[in-house]
């Protein structure tokens, strides 16, 4: 039989899970420090990221299908700089921390998939 390159059920739903949970802990943790709807530029100055990591931030906070999300997050790495980046600018800890905990069981969630992040982007 041919190799299963995009994962189980169960494994694609464990990443969706995480992918979205993922996602609110950082739309709770950006909300603390932009007012409204965040804009680039307020992400880029409140939290010192670049125009990259803030792109793909609002990208996966507009998102709504986990499928959608899944592939669009930042690395682990991206995500300790938004959270950095956040608490730097007055972001309670316990969001900071909510949001790292997310970051590494969805980083948990890919490590399972066959293929890990390649199989995400190929869905």
């Amino acid at each position: 039989p041919p190799a299963d390159t995009h994962g189980t059920p169960a494994a694609l739903q464990s990443v969706a899970r995480a992918a979205m949970a993922l996602r609110v802990a950082l739309r709770t943790l950006i909300g603390a420090v932009t007012p409204g709807e965040p804009r680039g530029r307020d992400l880029i100055y409140r939290l010192g990221i670049d125009k990259s990591l803030a792109s793909r931030a609002l990208r996966v906070l507009r998102a709504e299908d986990p499928a959608e999300v899944a592939p669009l997050l930042p690395s682990g790495e991206g995500v300790r700089l938004i959270a950095d980046g956040a608490a730097r600018a007055g972001a309670p800890t316990d969001a900071r921390r909510a949001t790292l905990d997310a970051s590494l069981a969805f980083e948990s969630a890919v490590a399972a998939l066959p293929g890990g992040r390649t199989a995400l982007s190929g869905r």
